[in-house]
């Protein structure tokens, strides 16, 4: 690991970085996909392959802005990396260099960038209430509205299992949180596949103040759901007709074929919103900054993972990066 600790290293900046209360670093992030990491401090980030035995730093790149999030995927040719923050984003791959992705016009544009899984995957770009796939190598697959008949406003991308997609966003003068759940191949095929999984909630499908949703074992999602206040049935409403989650607060797991709840767990921790998540048969991690939180199927807080920078495979393995106060990068098990 020696040469993945001084490479990474040689990323810190020489002045002092704010620290959360976890002990993170406010200015750098990890992000780990399957046999890759990547790791950005401000405007720098190096790729690790953590393939084999020994890991090794295949690539190094400075970006003009102080990153926020980062995301990695495996191209035909290598590693492919966006980085961004709140204004800009860009991506990076040996063979193409750093391009631009989005760039924030006015303040109140926004914009979500990611990836549609590990391997072979499209780089999913949501800006003015479109929603556009990009190949890999830049050619476009699809370019979907989501102006109507509901205009949806896209933050997070979180591949699930069997090719599908979960879109994190909400309604146009909405204050809740909405999620979306489609099959990934449809966006090619289908321009109002995010209009109806909206509509119809289905597989799953939620609306509540804060959200997060994750992969599960077989073909399941978790969601997180934080209500924040009592949902209560209003006058004209059908208990019989309300979501089956209705005033729930807390985890809870559906299968992505039938739509079917499975489990509910009851918990009132304070998780981010569209916070990354992963559920394994025992237990269910939440990643914040610096932390990774693991829960057991009580909902019963049972370990903390704390780091400079943590990241959960973004495909669901069974495992999690974290970079130590020493600087060596360690891959953790979460509890099967």
């Amino acid at each position: 690991m020696q040469q993945v600790k001084d490479a990474l290293e040689r990323l810190e900046p020489i002045v002092k970085s704010k620290k959360t209360r976890s002990g993170a670093v406010a200015d750098r992030c990890l992000a780990l996909r399957g046999p890759l990491a990547a790791y950005a401090s401000r405007t720098s980030v190096a790729v690790i392959d953590l393939e084999g035995r020994s890991a090794r730093c295949v690539a190094r790149f400075d970006v003009d802005v102080n990153i926020t999030y980062l995301d990695v995927a495996i191209g035909v040719e290598g590693p492919v990396v966006i980085a961004r923050n709140r204004g800009r984003a860009c991506i990076w791959s040996g063979a193409s260099g750093l391009r631009a992705l989005a760039v924030r016009t006015g303040s109140r544009d926004r914009f979500a960038v990611g990836f549609s899984g590990g391997v072979s995957a499209w780089v999913l770009i949501e800006q003015n209430r479109a929603l556009r796939g990009l190949a890999l190598d830049g050619t476009e697959a699809f370019d979907v509205d989501l102006r109507s008949p509901l205009a949806f406003l896209a933050y997070r991308f979180v591949p699930l299992p069997g090719r599908r997609l979960a879109i994190v966003g909400r309604e146009d003068s909405d204050s809740l949180d909405s999620i979306a759940t489609v099959m990934i191949d449809e966006l090619a095929q289908d321009p109002s596949a995010v209009q109806t999984a909206l509509a119809t909630r289905r597989p799953v499908g939620d609306r509540a103040p804060r959200l997060a949703i994750g992969p599960a074992p077989g073909d399941c999602a978790v969601v997180w759901r934080d209500p924040e206040i009592e949902e209560p049935l209003g006058p004209d409403d059908d208990a019989e007709e309300l979501p089956d989650v209705w005033g729930f607060h807390g985890f809870y797991v559906r299968d992505l074929g039938s739509g079917e709840l499975l489990a509910r767990v009851p918990c009132r921790a304070a998780v981010p919103a569209a916070a990354p998540l992963l559920a394994t048969p025992s237990v269910i991690a939440v990643e914040r900054p610096g932390q990774i939180d693991i829960f057991d199927r009580r909902g019963v807080p049972i370990e903390t993972i704390n780091g400079r920078a943590v990241g959960l495979d973004r495909d669901g393995a069974l495992r999690a990066a974290r970079l130590g106060e020493s600087g060596v990068l360690e891959l953790v098990d979460i509890g099967a």
